[in-house]
């Protein structure tokens, strides 16, 4: 395993007049020590790492001062660049360093960062893999076609020509599977690091690259694997650990903002400016010791060691150093000789097979036998049951897995007793691609699938045979013509694992490829249902009548936190209150935070700041028990009538952005008990009609998620009559407020209840296409040029339309540009779908117009007419964009962000077209708002999506067409596909519906009354083991009924014992029966051994991590029924002080068989 340094954040105001020392003398240092490289980034416009804007630059420099080192960019952001300014910068670099470069590409995760291209930002990672491949063209001298500066067609090539032949490509991955496997698959290098995985993760993605190259036909074993890692040796374990923490907590701290940044590429939103300074303390703290207890190279070389080892055995190749993370200059100059000895002993102990040093050598493997040439012919007679290619396609499609025409290349299957053999050709459609790999992965696919053929028979179900993993695979000769995949199975017959190994053989049995070792899961697959597929798939929101119940009798006085609304409900609400022994805090919109009297104060919308400050007021000033925050600024919401996109726009601030902060600083606070938060709106939900405040719909969205990510502090939700007075109306809510729990969503209409219930819809209309479009009509499709979008295009094209306006925010070149698109970019996939749109009949208008800007779409729409577009006749909304982030770490810019399209959008399809005759109007909804489990970590989202719906009813109940389709994940297109979210969200239950499904229920949908369904595939007994709490939400409660026993959670063996053992103990003995119960779950979250686990230590010193922290909290509440919130578990507490939070919700649960669910 090799060693290199990498820079990454130098601050240039930490480094006076040096700016260049540490890496210039660093890099010396190394080219004199043997060290492999140096690595440097790509940084812009931020104090974090602004000494990098250029790493051909800086190279340059260093080209000249080292004579050794291989001189890598660690990485170069490719979407910001076009790829011959790269190529070029990088081939002078090579010929000034004598062939010494390197290049990790990546997709860039600094938003700001994107000031230079920021058309590109929501694309990146398509664009990555575009253009690397148009780099590395350039780079052997292959011209490039372009248009030059007056627009006429030209072939332009690099120089000067690079020293090395083939420009060394590594790709930057930092969490995403997908990104492993993809480097893999293209054969290139890896560069990854340990900032958001452990160590056994990372081993886990290193052998999905290795399997990926395998599959792709590239040899597993070649590829480097480079490592960053956080480094400061020393010659004192403890000495150079307190003088690395301060420096780099004071850095990390200072640089909080550019984890934003980097949240936002991960699909997550971290607004840490609602942190106190305390929690921003921990917070720096927790990051460090994280990582220099298991992810850092901090210590001696000596105490390095262990993670030395565990590197190289895992896969690492070469260590990337990262030495500028804090330290003081003098100091890591200073301790470069003991990196260097630590570098000295890992080189020592040799190749990864190689056994260590002072250790007996393993006895030598017994050579393998020589290839085997057995005769094809007789091969196929001693195998007697004989299958055609189609036949063993079909089986395999009915396991599950559909394999397309260009990837059959089986034509005949022989089959014996533990051994098969099948023929495979080349698929004419990529016969072109044979010669751009080592073996065509088409063909490597087929000859390892025939394993499966050799699973044993099940009754009650088919078996789905799915690769796992290979111990080696060698090609000793290209394949030509007719070829030959031998396959002996060498595990038992029974089990879940299926073992063999392949050989693939020419026509006259020449060995060309074998594969030794290849491993196959078998999981057995029910019979499909033959009942209608659509019908497994939609639900619909209904609202159930309900008597009020009594007041809680039992219930004494309390405090109620009202923010105040003009229309009189808060007032009448609290001399209700009040006149019941209650005491009530008037919490008034003004411009700053006051305290207007004992129990008055005055506070900003929106500031979250101040919301802060006021809960912390609140919470300090004592009396009774805070029982509930009623949240009733939404009900000064205009009517529809007055609503614009500026006043949608600005009731968020006191609507949902309030809200938001709200739920911040009680979660934040830590309180005990803090008060329940109810959620109140006016006219935004049906029955009769959306009729009310529209704006305060996005509430639904955000609450149902409060619900699920933060059930201590929900109450509910409760939508009042939109003209009812505000007497009648407070004492309706008061009702609800004062009666006993449960219920959590309603509709009060006069003295009459609703209540909410997620149900089956079946029986939609069917019978082939229900939709029949019009050819003398136009259509609009906002993000008509999504994956999503295009889909939905193509289905109106089939179903008779022949004009369709296909608006998205970023342009398409000018039609005449079409032929110089780059090959496989975003761009050339839009043309591609447009012209076989074109081919079908249709004429496509497309727009790059902001749907959210009124007056842009307006503009739009009077030259698409006055061009003579026909009469608009059908609207489908799908325009939208996400920025996951959990409700702690959600902020006032990725919310309005997500809104805008979506409200904004919708509103003004809505305003602009109202007077439109229309035949449809389709908003483009998802099932996260209807479900706060599925919206966990997408709150904004969410809340966009409930808008979309109310848009719906609101439009109905005026007599216009309208329908919301809250759609689930979809299997082929999507953000799920595009992040590699899909596997996650199948483990908990949240499944994907194919294309197809999804346009057949939309199909139908439209044909039905109702104006608002949602279409998801969602496995009910997977989803409530994953949510436990999801069990007691009475929205859900025909869906727990649906999943029978299935809905109860796993619970860990310990856990009844603990129950029964807890019931006969003594009190004070009980303390340490839940420590050993605890101390058993971390040790399974950590995979390590319960006995050797401190239970005085911090969980973040025994390695917990903020998603280990997420399992943790999960088992408890499964196995106790106790909710622990995720802000107590990521102050660190130990497993001893973890008890004193435990042990309470267990005792005032009665220690029972059967616990009740109590939340902390």
């Amino acid at each position: 395993m090799r060693f290199s340094l990498m820079f990454f954040a130098s601050d240039e105001s930490a480094l006076s007049g040096r700016k260049y020392e540490l890496v210039i003398e660093s890099a010396r240092f190394a080219d004199r020590h043997g060290f492999q490289g140096v690595w440097v980034p790509e940084r812009h416009f931020s104090a974090l790492g602004s000494l990098y804007p250029n790493p051909a630059v800086l190279h340059a420099a260093l080209a000249r001062e080292t004579k050794h080192l291989r001189l890598n960019a660690g990485s170069v952001v490719l979407p910001l660049h076009h790829p011959l300014r790269v190529a070029e910068e990088w081939a002078m670099v090579d010929n000034l360093s004598g062939g010494r470069v390197g290049v990790s590409f990546a997709t860039g995760w600094n938003p700001d960062d994107f000031a230079l291209a920021p058309e590109r930002y929501a694309e990146r990672s398509r664009t990555l893999f575009e253009q690397v491949d148009v780099v590395r063209r350039l780079w052997r001298g292959e011209p490039l076609a372009v248009r030059n500066g007056t627009g006429e067609p030209s072939s332009v090539r690099v120089y000067p020509t690079p020293v090395q032949r083939e420009l060394p490509v590594w790709i930057t991955a930092a969490s995403n599977p997908a990104t492993f496997a993809r480097a893999g698959e293209l054969g290139f290098n890896l560069l990854t690091h340990l900032l958001d995985q452990g160590v056994e993760r990372l081993a886990e993605q290193v052998a999905a690259y290795r399997q990926a190259r395998a599959r792709a036909g590239h040899d597993p074993d070649g590829g480097t694997v480079t490592l960053m890692l956080h480094t400061f040796v020393g010659g004192d374990a403890q000495q150079v650990r307190d003088l690395a923490r301060e420096p780099y907590c004071a850095f990390l701290k200072s640089n909080l903002g550019q984890l934003k940044g980097l949240a936002q590429s991960r699909m997550r939103d971290v607004d840490l400016n609602t942190l106190s300074e305390r929690e921003k303390d921990d917070f720096v703290h927790f990051l460090y010791e994280r990582f220099a207890t298991s992810r850092a190279f901090i210590g001696t070389p000596d105490s390095c060691m262990d993670l030395a080892v565990q590197l190289r055995d895992l896969g690492v190749d070469e260590l990337a150093s990262l030495l500028d993370f804090g330290p003081p200059v003098e100091a890591i100059l200073q301790n470069l000789p003991h990196l260097d000895t630590l570098r000295a002993r890992v080189a020592e102990l040799g190749p990864r097979d190689a056994a260590p040093r002072g250790r007996p050598a393993a006895a030598p493997p017994a050579p393998e036998p020589a290839p085997r040439q057995d005769a094809v012919a007789e091969l196929q007679a001693r195998l007697p049951r004989v299958m055609e290619g189609a036949d063993f396609y079909a089986e395999v499609a009915a396991s599950g897995a559909e394999y397309g025409p260009t990837m059959r290349s089986l034509e005949r299957v022989w089959r014996g007793e533990g051994e098969a053999l099948g023929r495979l050709r080349m698929p004419p459609a990529v016969e072109g691609e044979r010669d751009a790999y080592a073996f065509h992965p088409v063909l490597l696919d087929s000859s390892l699938l025939i394993l499966g053929a050799l699973a044993p028979e099940r009754q009650g179900g088919r078996l789905v045979a799915l690769p796992t993993g290979m111990r080696r695979l060698r090609i000793h000769a290209p394949p030509t013509g007719e070829l030959y995949s031998h396959v002996v199975r060498t595990s038992p017959p029974t089990g879940s694992v299926l073992e063999g190994d392949v050989r693939i053989l020419d026509a006259s049995g020449e060995l060309l490829a074998e594969v030794s070792g290849l491993r196959i899961q078998l999981m057995e697959q029910a019979e499909r249902p033959t009942s209608d597929p659509v019908d497994a798939l939609t639900y619909a929101l209904d609202w159930r009548p309900r008597t009020a119940p009594a007041p809680d009798a039992a219930a004494g006085p309390g405090t109620w936190w009202v923010l105040m609304d003009g229309r009189g409900v808060g007032k009448a609400l609290a001399t209700r209150l009040e006149a019941r022994g209650d005491t009530v805090v008037r919490i008034t919109a003004g411009a700053t935070f006051q305290s207007l009297g004992p129990r008055d104060y005055q506070v900003a919308p929106g500031d979250a700041a101040q919301l802060r400050r006021l809960v912390e007021a609140l919470l300090v000033a004592g009396g009774p028990v805070p029982r509930g925050l009623v949240h009733l600024w939404s009900l000064d919401g205009v009517d529809p009538a007055q609503t614009t996109v500026e006043t949608l726009e600005a009731e968020q601030t006191p609507g949902a952005l309030t809200v938001l902060g709200l739920v911040q600083a009680l979660v934040g606070s830590g309180a005990v008990r803090p008060p329940r938060l109810w959620l109140v709106t006016r006219g935004c939900q049906p029955p009769a009609g959306a009729s009310g405040a529209l704006a305060s719909a996005t509430l639904w969205g955000l609450g149902r998620v409060v619900s699920a990510e933060h059930p201590e502090v929900w109450g509910g939700l409760v939508d009042l009559e939109p003209d009812a007075p505000g007497d009648a109306s407070a004492a309706a809510l008061c009702g609800v407020l004062l009666a006993p729990g449960g219920e959590d969503q309603f509709v009060l209409r006069g003295e009459a209840q609703a209540v909410a219930r997620l149900a089956r819809r079946r029986g939609l209309p069917s019978g082939g296409p229900a939709t029949r479009l019009r050819a003398d009509a136009g259509y609009l499709l906002t993000g008509g040029l999504g994956d999503l979008g295009l889909g939905m295009a193509r289905w109106m094209v089939e179903r008779g339309a022949r004009h369709l306006v296909l608006m998205g925010r970023s342009p398409l070149p000018p039609r005449e540009d079409w032929a110089y698109v780059a090959p496989g970019s975003r761009a050339a996939r839009q043309v591609a779908a447009i012209r076989e749109l074109e081919a079908l009949g249709a004429r496509v208008y497309p727009a790059a117009v902001d749907v959210a800007d009124r007056d842009a779409v307006a503009t739009f729409l009077r030259g698409y007419h006055a061009e003579g577009g026909p009469a608009l006749r059908g609207v489908l909304h799908s325009a939208g964009v996400i920025q996951p982030a959990t409700l702690m770490n959600l902020g006032a810019d990725a919310l309005h962000a997500v809104l805008r399209p979506k409200v904004a959008g919708a509103w003004v399809l809505h305003a602009l077209l109202e007077d439109t005759p229309l035949d449809f109007f389709v908003l483009i909804s998802a099932v996260p708002g209807l479900v706060g489990w599925i919206g966990s970590g997408a709150s904004n989202y969410a809340a966009a999506n409930t808008f979309l719906d109310a848009l719906a009813h609101h439009r109905r109940a005026r007599g216009l067409p309208a329908l919301s389709v809250d759609y689930g994940p979809w299997s082929e297109v999507g953000l799920a596909v595009r992040e590699g979210g899909l596997p996650m969200l199948e483990r908990q239950g949240i499944g994907s519906m194919s294309p197809p499904q999804g346009l057949a229920a939309l199909d139908r949908a439209l044909t039905q009354p109702d104006a608002q369904l949602a279409v998801a595939s969602l496995d009910w007994p997977r989803f409530f083991r994953a949510f436990a709490h999801a069990r007691t939400t009475p929205l859900l409660a025909e869906q727990v009924k649906e999943a029978g026993e299935g809905a109860e959670p796993a619970r860990s063996p310990e856990a009844g014992a603990l129950q029964a053992a807890l019931s006969e103990a003594q009190p004070g003995a009980r303390s340490e029966l839940v420590r050993e119960y605890l101390r058993t779950q971390v040790a399974r979250v950590l995979a390590r051994s319960s006995a050797r686990l401190d239970v005085n230590a911090s969980l973040m010193s025994l390695g917990l991590d903020s998603l280990m922290s997420i399992d943790l909290r999960n088992r408890i509440e499964s196995d106790l029924g106790v909710v622990i919130p995720m802000v107590n578990l990521l102050r660190g507490p130990s497993i001893a002080q973890l008890v004193d939070d435990v042990l309470p919700a267990l005792t005032l649960a009665g220690a029972e068989t059967e616990m009740e669910e109590v939340t902390l």
